[in-house]
């Protein structure tokens, strides 16, 4: 899953012939570490689309876009300051939110907190910034940045200068920009850039049979991401949970997930390629905190 498809590739690049079958879920391909913004931004259209369709939220926010790149322009223009109370302290104090600090919280959200970001867009809208500021006081004093061997796997994985160049231009009318990837690949550059090169990045081809599991509102590791992999293997079988975001709901969100993985490695014909989950439900509006 995730990063240990992306090893997984690598292995098959170099030892083939010791594998029998394959199940990849969650697919981070040879050249995926650094995340595209349209991607980010695709994900943040189909909770658009979700929120439209919620009869509960629609009236309110008729357009989740809208809302969100209404509050990010309003605080690049002007950073919002709260007052709050800090946990550890017990003392008031003074956050401040600029346009950065909303895109960061917004990115940290997804993968599981999708639910609750209309409501919280929206209290922003009305001035509520507290939760917000909660969040990024929380953020900012997270301690340690942790192991420096996680950041140095991802920068020998890399980008190509051709990926680096999209991602430049997708950033530019992506709400979140390039946040998603932060703070890489600037760290790389810092730190000595370890890059693996392009013979790492190439694509895998292989004769294997292996199974693809994605799920459509996995904003890191997309079903394009499988799809785009899945041109060098023959002999492979992409299933789609439609609904799943990252992480375990790619194997544990349906009984029908492990069926089908039963049925792939006992080589008989998969029972389905697609499983729905239920709709997302998102946190109702609650205008005492948008005041």
């Amino acid at each position: 899953m995730s990063y240990g498809t992306h090893l997984s590739l690598a292995t098959i690049k170099r030892h083939e012939k010791s594998i029998h079958r394959v199940i990849l879920a969650g697919i981070e391909g040879p050249s995926h570490t650094i995340k595209l913004p349209a991607n980010i931004q695709k994900h943040l259209e189909d909770i658009d689309r979700l929120v439209k369709a919620d009869t509960n939220l629609s009236k309110d926010i008729p357009s989740f876009l809208g809302l969100v790149n209404g509050v990010l322009e309003r605080t690049e223009r002007e950073p919002v300051t709260v007052e709050i109370t800090d946990p550890g302290t017990k003392q008031m104090v003074k956050v401040v939110l600029n346009k950065f600090a909303i895109q960061i919280l917004t990115a940290f959200s997804f993968g599981g907190g999708e639910a609750a970001l209309p409501a919280r867009y929206y209290a922003m809208s009305k001035g509520g910034f507290s939760v917000a500021a909660q969040g990024w006081l929380n953020l900012s004093r997270a301690g340690s940045v942790g192991s420096a061997m996680a950041y140095m796997m991802d920068c020998a994985s890399g980008v190509s200068n051709e990926r680096r160049k999209q991602i430049a231009r997708e950033a530019k009318t992506a709400a979140l920009g390039d946040v998603m990837d932060f703070p890489f690949p600037d760290v790389c550059d810092a730190w000595g850039n370890p890059d693996a090169g392009a013979a790492f990045r190439a694509p895998v081809r292989t004769s294997l049979p292996t199974l693809f599991i994605s799920g459509t509102f996995d904003v890191r590791t997309p079903p394009t991401n499988a799809e785009e992999v899945r041109q060098g293997f023959s002999n492979s079988t992409h299933l789609i949970i439609d609904g799943a975001v990252h992480s375990d709901p790619l194997f544990l969100s349906s009984p029908q997930i492990k069926d089908v993985m039963l049925e792939f490695m006992k080589a008989q014909k998969p029972s389905t390629t697609h499983i729905t989950l239920e709709p997302l439900k998102f946190a109702p509006l609650n205008p005492q905190k948008a005041n």
